[in-house]
């Protein structure tokens, strides 16, 4: 007979990859929320499962070890840097390309604001640890 700590080490990432999309497709069918609350309800939904799963399956451990895959750092600087930039690369040569095929009478390139940039940047940080802690964080190490 099984203890509850094997039950829910064996069964808890099964669990986690039938409950966690069936909680999210429920939220956003059924919720009369705007799209962007569904969106962070949904990455909430997420990163709290696989906190669950793992607090139930491996106990504080297993919980201190999730959330310090948080701030590791896996590789170097410079691809930050390219990935930080990256957007700007897109918007210039997407510009030029609508120049070019005359789509645009010229090359219009708005730069947003410092407020506009700090918040998307924050928000893109925050959307990318909620969903990776779940994924990439949770299930990608149980899958291999």
């Amino acid at each position: 007979m099984k203890t509850k700590s094997e039950f829910m080490a064996q069964y808890s990432l099964p669990a986690f990859l039938i409950l966690t999309p069936l909680i999210c497709l429920a939220i956003a069918l059924f919720l009369p929320l705007p799209a962007e609350v569904i969106a962070l309800l949904i990455l909430l939904i997420i990163s709290t499962m696989a906190i669950l799963f793992t607090a139930l399956a491996e106990g504080q451990q297993g919980v201190s070890e999730l959330l310090k895959k948080i701030v590791q750092w896996r590789i170097s600087f410079q691809w930050y840097l390219v990935t930080l930039l990256m957007p700007a690369g897109i918007i210039f040569a997407s510009g030029g390309v609508a120049f070019l095929f005359g789509w645009s009478p010229a090359v219009v390139i708005r730069i947003p604001s410092a407020s506009q940039l700090i918040f998307n940047f924050f928000l893109v940080v925050i959307v990318a640890v909620l969903e990776e802690l779940g994924w990439r964080g949770y299930a990608l190490p149980k899958l291999l």
